[in-house]
């Protein structure tokens, strides 16, 4: 099991998200974390973490935005499966056990590919704003969507990159991640992974999905 963190600038958080990768019921086998060439002081505090704890590897790119820092994350991991979060997010203590359990699970009568999961909203000042994404009941992502991506020409996974893990060969099957493609990297790897594999969900908010002016989603849909 890897733990593929992406971070640029989110110095201030960074730690809390170590810790909470560190903090996992079932320890994660390595944790990669890809500084997309920050400004603030996030490489020494990943360099510090790196040196503390031997599961951690940190390394320093230079800026080529997040669908790169994404590609060599996934690059750098090892492990079988592949669990994706953002350095500003904070993972539930049993998130890792709840994935691997999940994948486990056959869905539609095939081992699914990848899992995807709810995230709790907060803010500084609001400590609950609720789980995203929202998907009405008897609606839920689940399964094998080819069909549902056919039908509606948009993937029915829109759950955000700290929501998302896949399978290691369905990732070798997906590729890297386009920057210029115009569609952030959790929508490629969704859409790609719809495509390709069966998916389960977990109806739990398995990571704390931080609010803050400075992230990509701040005022819009996701806030």
């Amino acid at each position: 099991m890897s733990v593929a963190i992406t971070s640029y600038n989110y110095g201030r958080y960074l730690a809390e998200c170590l810790e909470s990768c560190l903090a996992q019921t079932i320890a994660a086998d390595e944790i990669v974390m890809i500084d997309d060439g920050s400004t603030d002081n996030s490489w020494e505090i990943a360099s510090t973490y790196s040196l503390r704890h031997p599961q951690i590897r940190a390394i320093r790119n230079k800026n080529q935005g997040m669908c790169s820092a994404a590609n060599a994350a996934i690059a750098a991991s090892s492990g079988d499966v592949v669990l994706m979060i953002d350095s500003d997010d904070i993972m539930a203590p049993e998130r890792i056990e709840k994935v691997l359990a999940a994948l486990r699970m056959p869905v539609d009568g095939r081992v699914p590919g990848w899992v995807h999961h709810p995230l709790k909203r907060f803010s500084a000042a609001q400590k609950d704003l609720g789980l995203i994404p929202h998907y009405a009941a008897g609606a839920l992502p689940h399964g094998y969507l080819v069909d549902q991506v056919h039908q509606l020409v948009h993937c029915p996974v829109v759950t955000p990159m700290s929501g998302l893990a896949f399978r290691r060969e369905l990732l070798r099957a997906i590729g890297p991640l386009d920057d210029d493609r115009g569609m952030q990297q959790d929508m490629q790897l969704s859409l790609a992974g719809t495509l390709f594999s069966p998916v389960a969900f977990i109806a739990e908010g398995l990571t704390r999905y931080r609010i803050h002016p400075e992230s990509s989603s701040a005022g819009g849909l996701m806030s």
